[in-house]
């Protein structure tokens, strides 16, 4: 059995290189949004690729050693079996996920072969995608929500909103009038002709 130091070092030159790739093609489909014109898309895309990286080297130094940490005992709250038990339970696991490592191993063929015929099978349908190829996607107004609307313009007795108990259907249906032509002064073009009906 290698020493801690031996074993971190190891750990790390067999974890970093991958990890590192992953993070740098992840980070440069980030980066690659710093190429607009648009603020927000380009703070994204700034802060989401840098933030990769920082958490790339938290990874690399914080994780090994909470392992070591771990090895030792320190977040072991039982006082029953001490060091030996520990190092036992430790044996048991490591054996474990050594055996599900070589039965991976050993089935890389199979599992990669699926993974490609999946692909190839889901594949037409992926190709057969496109912007608004849906034949329900429309920009014309949806009939229930045009429907609402007009409900909505509508007098209390007959409309959306009905009068409360104990208030005059015409008195209430003017004072909510008096108080829509008030708010749609403020209101944008486009949103007031909305509101006009």
């Amino acid at each position: 059995r290698a020493d801690m130091p031996d074993r971190l070092s190891w750990t790390v030159r067999q974890a970093g290189v991958p990890l590192f790739y992953a993070n740098a093609t992840t980070a440069a489909s980030l980066f690659i949004n710093c190429f607009s014109s648009l603020p927000a898309i380009f703070q994204f895309g700034l802060c989401g690729g840098v933030l990769l990286f920082v958490n790339m080297a938290l990874g690399l130094t914080y994780l090994p050693a909470l392992l070591v940490l771990q090895e030792r005992g320190a977040f072991d709250r039982s006082t029953s079996g001490g060091q030996a038990a520990r190092d036992e339970e430790l044996r048991k696991r490591m054996l474990a996920l050594q055996a599900i490592h070589r039965s991976l191993w050993r089935q890389r063929t199979r599992v990669l072969t699926w993974f490609g015929v999946l692909v190839l099978l889901l594949l037409p349908t992926a190709v057969s995608f496109s912007p608004g190829a849906d034949a329900s996607f429309t920009f014309s107004p949806d009939p229930a929500m045009t429907r609402v609307v007009q409900l909505a313009r509508m007098a209390p007795p007959d409309g959306l909103f009905r009068a409360a108990d104990g208030v005059n259907g015409t008195d209430f249906g003017t004072q909510v009038l008096m108080n829509a032509s008030a708010f749609a002064a403020g209101v944008p073009d486009r949103y007031r002709q909305l509101l006009a009906g």
